[in-house]
């Protein structure tokens, strides 16, 4: 997510709040951080907020108690969005309200060690603490959220409490469509599965990837033994409990190998899944340190995205490709081709400007590498 540094005053500790333009009423501003300019902040004798964000510190404000986050630029902060500041001056946007990409991340402890993680696993005792965030950001939700994801690390891992967690989303956010980011293997366990399906809304899709119709080719992706048959019996006790699953498949050279395989595989033992995403690399993280096995051109599996894309179709499963743009893409798929990289993330290029697709295109990953950017090309 979005981070920026500024200068703080008065602050002892970190403060989690919600983003106001607007003055409050006395009882509504405990939780608010309030955003003054210059010319506003000199006027203002208000001590009740959280905190407040200005553009430049006048000589008065510094007697008085209520802590101060003195920034450049603070335009990219939207009414309701919910950022943290730490009392080292770091803001990082913890929900925007105008975003359709918010997710809650709840622990950097994962099960696996995929060789394309994005987000690298770190052995650290944070559980405790995201979860207390998490439950923070949730009491300060107060716009409309049509999607929220649940995302690490590995979910699972937090135990009991995820199920904690599912209960106050559920109880928050009763409209809001929520995806569950997991490797699913936890779910081997039936009691475990249980024990989170009794919190689970009709509104929530577990996201479980599978790479490969066999267990060797997994395991090796995952670096993580038996990885391949716990995740397959996940699955199934998901199902038996009707939770939604949604089967994710990143694509690589590891798991185009067989990529028409594994989706034959997924349509005979796994016909109960809602939907399936085949998914472009995003190059950062372990992708960058593992590019010499993975990295692929697009173009030069045309035949194969199509052949395993239109099965699916064609056998009634429902198919998505996530994060490509639509000129690496063979025509025929550009309506399965989704708009699915997060805002703060996604970028268009100079050979985009022009380009005919553009407005239905997903773009690209900012941290996409020159020769995946070199293959972009403008379409007439």
């Amino acid at each position: 997510m979005i981070k920026k540094q500024g200068k703080t005053f008065n602050f002892s500790k970190s403060i989690i709040g919600r983003i106001t333009h607007q003055k409050k009423s006395s009882f509504e501003d405990e939780n608010c951080i309030l955003i003054l300019d210059e010319k506003e902040i000199k006027k203002f004798n208000n001590s009740n907020y959280s905190a407040i964000i200005t553009n430049a510190l006048p000589k008065n404000s510094l007697s008085s108690k209520i802590p101060i986050l003195v920034m450049d630029d603070f335009h990219f902060l939207n009414e309701n969005d919910i950022v943290e500041i730490t009392s080292k001056g770091v803001l990082q946007v913890l929900f925007q309200s105008n975003s359709f990409h918010n997710a809650l991340f709840v622990t950097e402890q994962c099960n696996s060690k995929c060789l394309m993680c994005s987000q690298p696993p770190r052995e650290i005792d944070d559980i405790d603490y995201l979860f207390k965030i998490n439950l923070k950001i949730l009491s300060l939700i107060n716009s409309k959220v049509t999607l929220l994801g649940i995302t690490g690390g590995e979910p699972t891992l937090l135990n009991n409490k995820l199920s904690t967690l599912l209960a106050e989303i559920s109880n928050k956010l009763p409209e809001s469509e929520i995806h569950i980011l997991s490797n699913g293997k936890k779910f081997c366990d039936f009691s475990f599965a249980k024990e989170i399906a009794k919190n689970c809304s009709p509104k929530m899709v577990f996201c479980i990837p599978l790479y490969s119709d066999n267990y060797l080719d997994h395991d090796y992706i995952v670096q993580a033994r038996n990885s391949f048959n716990k995740t397959v019996q996940g699955l199934y006790n998901l199902a038996r409990l009707n939770i939604r699953i949604e089967i994710r498949i990143v694509i690589h050279n590891l798991t185009l190998v067989r990529l028409n395989n594994l989706v034959r595989y997924i349509y005979f033992n796994f016909p109960f899944v809602e939907h399936i995403a085949l998914m472009n690399l995003e190059n950062t993280g372990y992708t960058r340190a593992n590019k010499d096995v993975l990295d692929f051109n697009p173009k030069e599996y045309f035949e194969t995205f199509k052949d395993a894309v239109l099965y699916l179709d064609e056998n009634l499963m429902n198919v998505s490709l996530y994060n490509f743009p639509l000129c690496l893409i063979p025509k025929e798929l550009w309506s399965f081709a989704r708009k699915s990289i997060s805002d703060w993330k996604n970028i268009y290029i100079d050979e985009c400007l022009d380009c005919s697709v553009k407005n239905e295109c997903g773009g690209l990953f900012n941290s996409a590498g020159i020769e995946f950017k070199q293959l972009i090309e403008n379409v007439k």
